[in-house]
């Protein structure tokens, strides 16, 4: 028997339940041979099983709606569980025990957050097609595909020539709009190849803008947001065909753990004087993506990876920077982020002197003296909501942010059970699931992106249900003239 309709079919469960197994005991391999010691090899498993723990439950329960935390989770492992197989992380600061504690504080946070995640899992009840504009014509889903993909366009190489700098801090309104409505038109450009109704020179039309973004994106050396624009894009397909494209998906896991090896390489070459994340000119992208794949190869061959600028805008550098001096060096700092939330929330035409939405991640940088407040002018280091909720309350900080975090992704997965492929329950959860793969931001930049993009797939519904409601009235006006 086969799986409701947004699960996948019972043949398909049983291959990514053994290739699931199969994938996590080659990483656990993977780390025994590159860990440098034994309490490094141990954080790195703890971390890789955790990260694999969401995926399972959603499996066991049959793969309902859309895998918020699953996705999450592998986006842990990288950030994670592949920087502890580094030469010499961090330098001599930080010995096996403090990498051991850093690894045991990441896999208790996605243990507590897939088991709170997990049990809205048990209580499901799959639910029938809801709420999707199904009758629109494949040339009206088209346009609003080549429509998400120009504007993501647009956005990205703005970012790449310095386009927007005149928004100010309403540029992160303008980005979550932005970025939600590329993302959607990915999502739908996989329902599109699912269905088969897009091939030939609109299929690699489509395929070359969604490249040029992921290209643009990942320019700035971030891996983050063109992975979000393929995550979405494959959700769209596997949502709609109900099966993996394991060869895309194998391809593009090598692509990016070559890239993820390499970026390191690259941080230390291009960021300097604090020009992080600022992507070089279109005409040196070939050029820097050469070098970037050829540092990746060298990388993962010879396990040679440069610290200094790397460790600075390593999550895990952070996590370990605050554990070392916290608080025993630095006291914490009691919810100071959090309490900057309820500001963040409150839209600037109501409250024009409010602060700007990365303070929380400024503060935290000034007190660890990560960076400089002339830094700040120009760009702000990440650091993730691990390590800003041990920075504020230790590991009671690390296990609430757990809870609510997992709380937050059964929030979408359950909205998409059993939705439409265009429902708006479906396309509110694809914007979820684009920002909260952002591991970089803190929690309260987090729900800021979270609820501008859901405006933003609210805003992009409205077109998908003015085109189905005209293509229903046509198609009733058609049968009542026929005789």
């Amino acid at each position: 028997m086969n799986s409701p309709q947004y699960g996948l079919k019972t043949f398909e469960l049983r291959r990514v339940r053994r290739l699931l197994l199969g994938g996590t005991g080659f990483l656990a391999l993977f780390g025994l041979f590159w860990a440098d010691n034994a309490d490094g090899f141990i954080a790195y498993v703890l971390i890789t099983l955790a990260a694999m723990l969401p995926a399972v439950l959603w499996l066991r329960a049959n793969a309902p709606g859309i895998p918020i935390l699953p996705a999450v989770a592998a986006f842990h492992y990288l950030y994670f569980a592949v920087p502890i197989l580094k030469e010499n992380l961090g330098g001599h600061i930080y010995g096996p025990f403090e990498i051991f504690r850093a690894g045991f504080t990441v896999a208790s946070f996605l243990v507590i957050a897939a088991l709170v995640w997990g049990t809205s899992l048990k209580s499901f009840a799959w639910r029938s097609d809801r709420g999707g504009p199904e009758s629109l014509a494949t040339g009206q889903i088209r346009r609003l595909v080549f429509g998400g993909i120009a504007g993501g366009i647009v956005f990205q190489l703005g970012v790449m020539l310095d386009w927007w700098a005149w928004l100010g801090t309403f540029f992160g309104v303008w980005r979550a709009i932005a970025i939600t409505a590329a993302s959607i038109g990915c999502y739908l450009l996989g329902h599109l190849r699912a269905r088969a109704l897009l091939f030939g020179r609109t299929w690699l039309l489509a395929l070359g803008g969604v490249m040029v973004m992921v290209v643009a994106s990942w320019s700035s050396l971030f891996l983050v947001g063109g992975m979000q624009y393929i995550l979405s894009a494959g959700l769209g397909y596997v949502i709609s065909a109900k099966r993996l494209p394991w060869r895309t998906a194998i391809s593009l896991l090598m692509l990016l753990f070559i890239l993820h090896a390499g970026k390191g390489e690259m941080r230390e070459h291009y960021w300097v004087d604090d020009a992080y994340g600022r992507a070089p000119g279109p005409s040196r992208v070939p050029a820097l993506f050469a070098e970037w794949l050829s540092d990746g190869i060298t990388a993962v061959a010879t396990g040679s990876v440069k610290q200094d600028v790397v460790d600075r805008a390593s999550l895990l550098y952070m996590l370990l920077k605050v554990q070392y001096l916290t608080p025993d060096v630095i006291p914490y700092l009691g919810g100071a982020t959090y309490a900057l939330l309820p500001e963040y929330l409150t839209p600037r035409f109501l409250s024009a002197d409010k602060t700007f939405s990365q303070a929380g991640l400024a503060l935290l940088n000034l007190r660890y003296g990560i960076q400089t407040s002339e830094g700040i002018a120009y760009t702000t280091i990440g650091w993730g909501m691990i390590a800003e909720a041990f920075a504020n309350f230790g590991y009671i900080g690390v296990f609430g942010a757990a809870v609510v975090f997992g709380l937050l992704s059964a929030l979408f997965t359950r909205l998409s059970a059993g939705a439409a492929p265009l429902a708006l329950a479906n396309l509110l959860s694809v914007a979820a699931l684009v920002s909260l793969t952002n591991l970089e931001a803190d929690f309260g930049y987090l729900l800021t992106n979270l609820w501008q993009a859901l405006v933003g797939a609210a805003l992009f519904f409205v077109p998908l249900k003015y085109l189905s409601s005209g293509a229903e009235s046509r198609t009733v006006r058609a049968m009542a003239a026929t005789p």
